[in-house]
């Protein structure tokens, strides 16, 4: 089944990025350029991320702790 319409990509191809390491959405559009066009492939990759196991949270720089998005936006910048 076709995942992304504007490049072509299939969920096989996404399955393998998966297991070759794309571990996030960026990963994913790095390794096959998903989700940078139109932007209508994203709800499925998440899926499929998920579907594997893995959150769509992302690591915080510096701390070691993983968080959501919306946690990211509501964090006070830190100040060195």
């Amino acid at each position: 089944m076709y995942v992304c319409l504007c490049l072509g990509i299939t969920d096989k191809q996404v399955q393998q990025a998966i297991a070759d390491g794309a571990h996030s959405l960026s990963a994913l559009r790095l390794q096959l350029g998903v989700g940078g066009e139109c932007g209508r492939c994203r709800r499925a990759l998440r899926e499929q991320l998920q579907g594997h196991g893995i959150g769509t949270a992302s690591a915080y720089p510096g701390n070691g702790q993983v968080i959501g998005i919306r946690e990211r936006l509501q964090e006070p910048k830190r100040v060195a």
